[in-house]
């Protein structure tokens, strides 16, 4: 009777990978189908007719920009699958961490300030670890992007962390959050998003925080998310302070 529980359960296992695969697979098409006909149908119209430097120039940045998204997809699709197969290493520095914070915010300044987003780090600029600074940068920038396409006009962005002998924990909250429970429990899903009618690919075509998750977890810590009854969503990480571990 072990012996078949243990098959069953095996072959179970194997067929939820099977599944995700084919999940993934289907994902990865759909989200690369509609860049890629927009990308062709902007094409066919321009070549349709004669027209001036000005109006290639325009057609050629659109087209860019579409190829950029899909890049970003790529990219973030890559590194998530070099996470799943160990096939990652990290190089572990001290970081200070409101430094660290402040050095990816200024990618997304200029958009929170169209959309007068009021940002606050508020995390003491005393406070340091030991970890990857390329690797908790894109941890960080996913982070801040996704809070700068989220929150409401106005809205508020705040960044706060914690540090004891074993664990730090970053906080980043924003206003403007209208997820469910349910749905905030999926937000760490491939290809999930909130808001179905969205055409965002690349960066905001839901692999953001899947990725801060993979990254977080390699980096031996964890994530989590909630939204509070004001409407404010907030992404937890809390990463082992490898510092004070070794001075145990």
């Amino acid at each position: 009777m072990p012996i078949k529980n243990r098959l069953n359960d095996l072959l179970s296992r194997l067929e939820d990978a099977f599944k995700r695969e084919r999940r993934i697979t289907s994902d990865v098409a759909h989200e690369l189908r509609t860049p890629l006909a927009g990308v062709r149908s902007t094409i066919e119209v321009t070549l349709a007719r004669p027209r001036d430097t000005a109006e290639y120039q325009t057609v050629l940045s659109e087209c860019l920009e579409i190829v950029e998204n899909m890049q970003t997809m790529v990219n973030n699709l890559l590194m998530i699958a070099r996470i799943d197969a160990h096939q990652i290493t990290f190089r572990r520095v001290r970081i200070e961490l409101s430094e660290l914070i402040n050095s990816c915010w200024r990618s997304f300044a200029d958009k929170a300030l169209e959309r007068e987003i009021v940002f606050e780090n508020c995390v003491p600029t005393e406070m340091a670890c030991e970890s990857d600074r390329g690797d908790l940068s894109i941890v960080m920038s996913n982070l801040l992007d996704n809070a700068v396409e989220y929150t409401n006009k106005g809205g508020h962005i705040r960044i706060t962390a914690n540090q004891s002998h074993e664990f730090i924990e970053i906080t980043v909250s924003n206003t403007g959050c209208k997820l469910t429970n349910k749905q905030v429990s999926q937000v760490f899903d491939c290809f999930w998003r909130g808001d179905l009618s969205r055409k965002d690919t690349g960066a905001h075509c839901g692999l953001g925080l899947a990725l801060v998750q993979r990254i977080v977890r390699a980096l031996g810590g964890s994530t989590s998310a909630d939204v509070q009854a004001d409407e404010i969503f907030s992404v937890r990480l809390v990463l082992p302070n490898i510092k004070a571990s070794r001075s145990i």
